[in-house]
């Protein structure tokens, strides 16, 4: 029967080669020991089970011997598969700070986040956005039928290995190919290469100025408030979020504004749904603050971490920056810090 033989048997054998006593091979009656004839031996067939049972030192391999037949029943292929096979295959994240300067995009909505997908061919391909005013513009631009295609500008944030934008500047793609700009262009094409026709009345310079000013209504003052707002044009290239829309979308009244700084306030973090959020402590606990959605970055997953670690009685003192989206606030974190426990302090 053949068996395999480990390494710490083959020192054994070789240990026991030099560690037999001269009186056990009848060769060596002047008590000095000969060195072992070599013999041949049959790598691959060798039994080392056989071996190792033998007595005479003449009979057993040598170390050599022994190596070369271990070697000869490894295995031919590895156990253990290389490492870059190992490798995850995904988008290259960008790093928490990255600023992209002039991107030119298309906004989609999938459903819970609005998204831009890059028309610029360069990477990244797409990235999910986040609540603020820029944002709200682009929205409102996009919903309204006044396209959807933009150039922006912002800051790349990472929160639990993905990337989000924070818009900092925007501006409609002249590239805009919507059918409401066709048309719209199409219409002024139309009236610019009207031809003129007879009755037409010819108006010298003189009279064609006085015509073009507009008429001073008579009345009081707020008669001709009413008249040039009447004047006022009735659209803006990128319309903003009214009131009204504010209130349908479930907003609060009363808002902070856009970029309203925060600085060292406590809040403890908690869950809101599909958001982490941050409940502020009040100074009239008649009168609490709503919990405001955080924006996910780094600084929001330091929280977590150490949210999970301990929930309950974790307070962190939070700066960072106000935004406004669909009549909602949400905070994005720039400073975090643990407060400490008050019986930590105590000698």
């Amino acid at each position: 029967m053949r068996s395999g033989i480990g390494w710490g048997v083959a020192l054994a054998l070789l240990c026991g080669q030099s560690g037999l006593p001269p009186s056990d091979d009848p060769s060596h009656g002047d008590g000095k020991q000969k060195k072992p004839e070599m013999k041949e031996v049959h790598v691959v067939d060798v039994d080392l089970s056989g071996l190792l049972r033998a007595t005479n030192v003449r009979e057993r391999p040598t170390a050599e011997e022994l190596l070369k037949a271990l070697r000869a029943r490894r295995p031919e292929r590895p156990l253990i598969p290389p490492v870059e096979g190992l490798r995850p295959r995904g988008p290259k994240l960008q790093p928490e700070g990255t600023l992209l300067v002039d991107r030119a995009g298309r906004l989609h909505h999938d459903g819970l986040w609005w998204w831009l997908t890059f028309t610029d061919g360069r990477p990244p391909e797409r990235m999910k956005l986040l609540p603020n005013g820029a944002l709200d513009v682009m929205v409102s631009s996009a919903t309204s039928g006044a396209g959807d295609r933009f150039i922006i500008s912002g800051e790349v944030t990472v929160f639990e290995g993905e990337n989000y934008l924070f818009v900092r500047g925007v501006r409609r793609d002249r590239k805009d190919t919507s059918p409401s700009l066709e048309s719209s262009a199409a219409n002024e094409d139309n009236q610019a290469a009207a031809p003129a026709t007879a009755e037409t009345p010819q108006i010298d310079g003189e009279a064609q100025a006085a015509e073009s000013r507009p008429a001073v209504p008579a009345g009081s003052a707020e008669d001709v408030l009413a008249a040039m707002r009447r004047q006022t044009p009735p659209e803006v290239l990128i319309p903003g979020s009214t009131p009204e829309e504010d209130a349908d979308a479930g907003g609060s009244l009363f808002l902070l504004p856009e970029g309203t700084p925060l600085i060292n306030r406590a809040a403890r973090l908690t869950r809101k749904g599909n958001w982490w959020a941050l409940t502020f402590e009040a100074d009239d606990p008649d009168h609490p603050e709503p919990p405001i959605r955080v924006l996910p970055n780094r600084k929001l997953e330091t929280m977590v971490r150490a949210w999970e670690e301990e929930p309950a009685g974790l307070v962190f003192l939070v700066s960072g920056e106000m935004t406004v989206f669909r009549g909602e606030n949400y905070l994005l974190p720039t400073v975090v810090i643990r407060r400490m426990a008050s019986a930590n302090l105590q000698p």
